[in-house]
């Protein structure tokens, strides 16, 4: 399951695999256009050290016999202790660090962790080298979802010519997302708001606690794949339905009288398996029993595999099978059948007399008649491995990148709890 750099040298992309080294170099030799969707989650600046396997070379002379300078010091962070990414922790750690990294004195390259860059904008800079070759690597109709949080500055920092003061959020993830829609061209579709209900408290007395952390929803053409998710319809919506729509009071007083069509669940406009999803997702984290931060909680990958990588995809000519969803049947029970929308089948099924079964689905065929392959996921900090494990379990394939060999072995512990046999991938 594990490969190497070497390995993608010589055998070109292999899928459910996890290619263990830096991200950016890894993608440099991965085939233009071969991935369908990519669902990843970055290191925070400067927020956690993953240890140090994660160090390594960024920029300079490849060819140079680097001389590193004198550590850079940085709070936060002592030699060999990992950091849990509490804000606490930071006041309780205030000198010695030097795992922020060294200069090389001949070239100028820098050896740190991806997240514990001397600066914002030398952080911000490597995220979208990377994200560069993520668009090259990502098909055209393809789909990036990408999980960003982010961080208070504990001393004031340069940015441009500005400046970030001290006990501000760095704005790291819009920061970077800016540039990404700016200079890259993609589109930017969506911000998902992950809300955590069990999110961990925070000792601050003076501000909020953050219980959320964004999603960004990006593409990279206008036209993309994408299957719509839906959701229960809204309490009130029934209420609507079953007391009338077309002026009539509701028991609390409103009236309905004017809404637009979009709005009168009498219209083909209702779906017929609920209403598209909203951008607000309620999740509670993740949880291991093992040494990682911050894994993916299953229920949040899920969604946005489905969203957008396709199940099958066509081997010759690379089109996605789309989904096409089609009303279900209408179920009478006592003859008392009033109105052909799902609201009113949801009221009837209530007052037991009729309900319209929900959903029916078909496919879209390319005519090629040459099979399909499973979609292709890739998540360029694989961590311990929950997109990988979701995007199997979906039936999709799944190529992972991840620097620490630590976490490596803790998703290869997870496929094998899951039942998938590692070396049958």
């Amino acid at each position: 399951m594990k490969r190497t750099i070497d390995d993608l040298k010589q055998k070109g992309l292999e899928i459910n695999v996890i290619y263990q080294g830096n991200t950016l170099e890894i993608l440099k030799f991965f085939p233009d256009e071969s991935i369908d969707c990519i669902i990843t989650s970055p290191p925070y600046y400067p927020l956690r050290f993953y240890g140090e396997a994660a160090k390594t070379i960024w920029g300079g002379d490849i060819n140079c016999n680097h001389e590193w300078d004198e550590p850079i010091k940085r709070k936060g962070h002592k030699k060999g202790e990992t950091n849990p990414g509490k804000e606490a922790w930071y006041k309780e750690k205030e000198g010695i660090i030097d795992e922020a990294g060294q200069f090389c004195v001949k070239c100028g390259a820098w050896f740190g962790q991806l997240g514990l860059e001397p600066s914002l904008e030398m952080y911000i800079e490597h995220l979208f080298e990377i994200i560069v070759e993520l668009r090259r690597v990502l098909k055209k109709n393809g789909t990036l979802w990408w999980n960003h949080g982010d961080s208070y500055t504990q001393t004031a920092e340069k940015i441009g010519n500005g400046k970030i003061l001290s006990r501000s959020l760095t704005m790291q993830n819009y920061r970077l997302i800016q540039r990404v829609v700016d200079e890259l061209g993609f589109r930017l579709r969506n911000i998902i708001i992950w809300r955590k209900p069990n999110a961990m408290p925070q000792s601050v007395k003076n501000r909020f606690t953050v219980d959320y952390e964004p999603i960004f929803f990006l593409t990279k053409s206008e036209n993309y794949y994408f299957e719509q998710l839906f959701e229960p319809l809204a309490e009130q919506t029934l209420k609507r339905v079953q007391y009338g729509w077309n002026g009539t009071k509701l028991p609390h007083g409103n009236s309905y009288a004017g809404m637009g069509s979009t709005e009168r669940m009498g219209t083909r406009s209702a779906p017929p398996q609920g209403r598209n999803k909203r951008c607000v997702w309620d999740i509670s984290t993740g949880s291991l029993h093992e040494n990682h931060f911050a894994p993916f909680p299953e229920e949040l990958v899920e969604n946005l595999i489905i969203a957008g990588c396709p199940k099958e995809v066509c081997v010759k000519c690379g089109q996605p099978r789309l989904k096409i969803v089609k009303r279900g049947e209408f179920i009478q029970t006592d003859g008392k059948r009033t109105k052909d929308t799902l609201a009113a089948s949801q009221v009837q099924k209530i007052n037991e007399t009729g309900f319209r079964i929900p959903v029916v689905f078909e496919y879209t065929d390319c005519g090629c008649n040459a099979g399909f392959n499973p979609g292709i996921v890739l998540d360029p900090f694989m961590g311990s491995g929950t997109t990988a494990v979701v995007a199997k379990k979906l039936g999709r394939n799944f190529v992972g990148i991840e620097i620490n060999p630590d976490y490596i072995k803790i998703a290869e512990k997870r496929f094998l709890k899951v039942g998938f046999s590692l070396f049958d991938l």
